[in-house]
């Protein structure tokens, strides 16, 4: 298997590892929420490459979506943040802005 490929599974199976952590009410009650906000991002990614906004070269999931980031840390971490700040929305906007420039600015850049 490729390094780019290995990285790609990777990717999706460490953050759920962490999953095992978190109490099955919350998975439960937030999944939703995860579920909902991924598919608009799923969406978002298809426009984004019909628009040519950014290019998806990720092997493990060819096409207009990048199903390794959105399956895995991105997914996960939608579901640690609401169960985290849950009940403080001062506290879900400053956790979801940092995790955002995190995102945007640390990661996007590699």
């Amino acid at each position: 298997m490729k390094k780019k490929k290995v990285f790609s599974l990777a990717m999706i199976i460490i953050p759920w590892l962490s999953v095992l952590f978190m109490d099955k009410k919350s998975f439960v009650r937030y999944l939703p929420v995860a579920s909902f906000i991924n598919l608009f991002i799923s969406v978002f990614s298809v426009i984004g490459n019909k628009r040519r906004w950014w290019i998806n070269k990720n092997p493990f999931s060819p096409g207009n979506v990048d199903f390794s980031y959105i399956l895995g840390p991105y997914f996960v971490a939608t579901l640690w943040i609401f169960k985290l700040t849950y009940g403080n929305f001062l506290k879900y906007l400053v956790t979801n802005a940092i995790a955002n420039i995190i995102n945007a600015f640390l990661l996007g850049s590699m």
